[in-house]
């Protein structure tokens, strides 16, 4: 299956790839052709770096996704579709979890109001992972979008997304939590219970000891919709509504990340689409020397520095070229993989995320 496929009959295309490869661009190239085939699109990024909120000019603290504007549209040849963007906030994922968990309205403006809730909803490298699988869920359930498109952190990183629901599970565990409940009625968890309120009380006092029983009692209904959501989530993922692309540039490191996000996604079921070689002069691997006789009365010493300069750019395609090999001969053979050569850069952004959707699109339709 070719990338064009993927974009028409998938609908939650995830980029993974190391850091700097390009992941964000490819990513939101992906996004517009999509957008540009006439579906309704949200690229939804959790990658911390911020860059593509700054370029499709989508800020942080948004409660619901940005639709790009009339102009932004036209900018990027956007004519029948519609694209919409929206960065992962931990915060104010957790924040509707607990509104949708919590029915009682005393009850949940307390726990609100709780310190601890205060505190943890900062922890953001803890709920990163958890809230964008849940956040995927409720925008996948909308039926508002046709595709969605998740731009990652770097591909380590990645799998940590990928992993949510286990991870969730073993941080709450549930026998753990009904050590804290005191309400429950079998002889020795009710003892236990109290030995832990003994405890909790003399070490931390009577306030906080208060604070943190009620915490662990209301946010066990947030687990277990954070939970719900997360292993919903990740069984979509498995199916073929979702396509992973791998994204990767021809520097060794890069690719071996590519290929360990390769091996781990075979591991856990999940389909990928296929690779994108960003930034590679592949293409070029083919190209002859230039000729003395072509340059006419070109002076010797530039003559020389030409011939220099050429050596060395036909030696990085061909060493581009052997990566592309490698790539295709690692790739499952349903898998796409398209080389992107590295684009000249424009002082509009949005032209040049047109300029790389344009070209992607070209590449992989030829592939």
């Amino acid at each position: 299956m070719n990338l064009p496929d993927i974009i028409e009959q998938r609908k939650v295309i995830v980029c993974c790839g190391a850091g700097g490869v390009g992941k964000t661009t490819v990513s939101a190239s992906i996004a517009v052709s999509a957008a540009k085939a006439g579906k309704r699109v949200l690229i939804m990024t959790i990658d911390p770096s911020k860059r593509l909120a700054q370029v499709l000019g989508v800020g942080s603290k948004q409660e619901k996704p940005v639709n790009l504007t009339a102009d932004k549209l036209e900018q990027l040849d956007i004519t029948t579709g519609n694209l919409s963007a929206w960065m992962l906030d931990p915060m104010i994922v957790s924040r509707n979890a607990v509104n949708d968990a919590i029915t009682n309205k005393r009850d949940l403006k307390e726990f609100l109001s709780n310190p601890l809730f205060q505190q943890l909803s900062v922890m953001t490298s803890g709920l990163q992972e958890y809230s964008a699988m849940k956040a995927l869920h409720s925008f996948e359930k909308s039926g508002e979008y046709d595709t969605i498109v998740v731009d990652t952190p770097p591909s380590r990183h990645a799998l940590d997304f990928l992993y949510a629901p286990e991870r969730l599970a073993a941080l709450f565990d549930a026998k753990i939590m009904m050590l804290f409940r005191a309400s429950e009625q079998k002889m020795f968890r009710k003892a236990a219970a109290a030995v832990v309120d003994r405890t909790m009380r003399s070490l931390t006092g009577e306030g906080f000891a208060e604070q943190l029983f009620f915490f662990l009692s209301q946010f066990e209904k947030v687990f277990k919709c954070f939970e719900q959501d997360a292993t919903q989530t990740r069984k979509m993922l498995e199916t073929d509504k979702a396509a992973f692309v791998l994204v990767t540039s021809p520097a060794e490191q890069a690719v071996d990340e590519a290929f360990l996000f390769q091996d781990q996604a075979r591991k856990l079921r999940l389909p990928v689409g296929g690779f994108v070689l960003n930034r590679s002069s592949a293409h070029l691997a083919q190209a002859p020397m230039p000729k003395r006789s072509d340059y006419g009365s070109l002076a010797e010493e530039m003559w020389n520095e030409l011939e220099r300069q050429a050596a060395c750019e036909l030696k990085r395609a061909s060493d581009d070229y052997e990566v592309l090999r490698k790539i295709r001969s690692r790739a499952a053979s349903e898998a796409f993989v398209v080389d992107l050569p590295l684009l000249a850069k424009v002082s509009d952004e949005l032209a040049g995320l047109s300029s790389v959707s344009q070209e992607l699109m070209r590449k992989a339709t030829a592939e």
